[in-house]
């Protein structure tokens, strides 16, 4: 009968945590660069409704002033 040896790897493998620490890091990235975005899209929509609130509500001569009032 032949035995066979078992040798045991001495070679670090990386741990997973780190693994997982960078696709949480990766997923906190992507979702705060989506909150950004979103952030900046409901500016350009919202500005222009509150610029045209704000002038609804002017006099003509309050309108026309530079710089705006």
């Amino acid at each position: 009968m032949t035995t066979a040896s078992q040798t045991v790897s001495t070679t670090a493998k990386p741990p997973a945590q780190v693994r997982v620490r960078s696709a949480a890091r990766l997923n906190a990235l992507t979702s705060a660069a989506k909150y950004i975005a979103l952030i900046l899209l409901a500016f350009t929509w919202i500005f222009p409704l509150y610029w045209m609130v704000t002038t609804a509500l002017k006099d003509d001569p309050q309108i026309r002033t530079v710089p705006p009032v």
